[in-house]
């Protein structure tokens, strides 16, 4: 136990890879809210079960068919630029839809055009950010440096699950309010 405790403090010393772990989390906390978030969307918008189904596939469609290709692309790019530029275009994407809903130009195509590309550009930073993870982590850390990245990615996750069932439930709250059916 105390051996781990002390690896783990090695593997903070390293600046790179505090950093890593730092946009991994909100990158992970952010995909899950999304997940949920945009299929609950897609059903607001539409009322289509179907519609919400298809948005929640293509979601992880591109993990699946492009991300093989990606990581190869990727093992001959600068992995720390990749991260980085992933993350920029994937909130520049972010805004764009949300200046997109704000204007009611969204609709369930939209919606899966928008979830298709986000996840698609996702597809290149998760290998990335594996390949990074190598280059930034001691040799004899590795095996911690892993365990702890994949740890706070899940934990990250399972946050961002809940985050964005809190933040569906208040919306259904306010929207409850607003019709009269329930008194605040």
């Amino acid at each position: 136990m105390e051996q781990n405790r002390k690896m783990y403090g090695e593997i903070f010393k390293e600046r790179e890879y505090r950093k890593l772990i730092f946009a991994t989390v909100i990158n992970r906390f952010g995909d899950s809210v999304d997940a949920i978030a945009f299929t609950w969307l897609v059903y607001q918008i539409t009322h289509s079960a179907a519609w919400s189904a298809i948005v929640f596939a293509l979601n992880t469609l591109p993990n699946v068919v492009v991300q093989p290709f990606a990581g190869a692309i990727v093992e001959k790019m600068n992995k720390k630029h990749v991260i980085v530029a992933t993350h920029l275009l994937r909130a520049c994407i972010i805004i764009l839809f949300v200046l997109l809903y704000r204007a009611g130009l969204v609709n369930a195509l939209v919606m899966a055009i928008f979830t298709l590309v986000i996840t698609t550009v996702e597809s290149f930073n998760l290998p990335a950010t594996s390949a990074f993870t190598i280059q930034v982590v001691k040799k004899e850390h590795m095996t911690c440096g892993m365990s702890l990245n994949s740890m706070l990615s899940s934990a990250a996750s399972l946050a961002g699950t809940g985050a964005a069932g809190v933040i569906i439930t208040d919306k259904l709250i306010q929207e409850h309010i607003q019709k009269g059916n329930i008194i605040s």
